[in-house]
């Protein structure tokens, strides 16, 4: 995928994937003169993708993810909106798509919506959303990154209530990555790791982030270890 909309004219960035049914939906934030926006993608090949445009707010707008399945009957996508992670509920991919009705009457009352804002001292300027929801037995398990004021990129987990995300079941009080190597403090923009994907395999749970914006990253753990751990030192 390539810039190809006014829109998209300083960029295509930050792609998140997740796999809903049968299809790939992936939101990305696309970059004009204008500001960060979301927009949204689909496939089923990763060869052939099908624009379905910007689907936020007209207003700055990022790092949003799609709950892999319906909650309560409908769709869920964690955005954010004024350095906080909120939530927001469609019926169907082509309501996200023809959204601008709804999205006039959130953003009046988007404290309603709110799931986190900065807390930490290492996520006091800003936080977002990282990777898209995994679903455990435990509730749904978000990576997340959080901004100091001296503007250090870091990673931190939460885990959602099942059943009403917007209810935090755990935190993680310090974060789970930072930049300690040398190619996550020297890069393009130095001192970042940037969580964008999260995936079980076998029992692992492997974090896709980047480096300092240069390279491409992961990061693991034993999953029921980590959940066990992010509980016990969660608030």
């Amino acid at each position: 995928m390539v810039p190809s909309t006014q829109s998209e004219e300083f960029g295509c960035e930050d792609p998140r994937v997740t796999l809903f049914n049968d299809t790939y939906y992936v939101t990305y934030t696309a970059y004009s003169r204008r500001g960060p926006r979301i927009a949204l993608a689909s496939t089923t090949n990763f060869r052939d993708f099908v624009r379905l445009g910007l689907v936020g707010p007209d207003q700055d707008d990022k790092d949003c993810v799609i709950f892999p399945e319906r909650i309560r009957g409908k769709i869920a996508v964690l955005h954010r909106l004024d350095s906080k992670i909120q939530i927001a509920y469609f019926e169907s991919f082509e309501s996200l798509a023809d959204s601008r009705n709804y999205w006039s009457r959130y953003v009046k009352h988007f404290d309603d919506y709110e799931v986190l804002k900065p807390k930490f001292p290492w996520e006091e300027r800003k936080v977002g959303v990282g990777s898209p929801p995994i679903k455990t037995d435990r509730g749904w398990l978000v990576i997340y990154h959080g901004v100091s004021l001296d503007r250090v990129y870091r990673a931190g987990a939460l885990l959602l209530d099942l059943e009403q995300p917007r209810k935090i079941i755990a935190r993680t009080k310090e974060p789970i990555l930072e930049p300690v190597m040398n190619f996550e403090k020297k890069g393009v923009v130095p001192n970042v790791v940037f969580p964008d994907g999260a995936i079980v395999l076998n029992g692992e749970l492997l974090c896709y982030y980047g480096g300092a914006d240069r390279v491409c990253c992961v990061a693991a753990a034993p999953i029921d270890e980590f959940l066990i751990q992010m509980e016990s030192a969660a608030t």
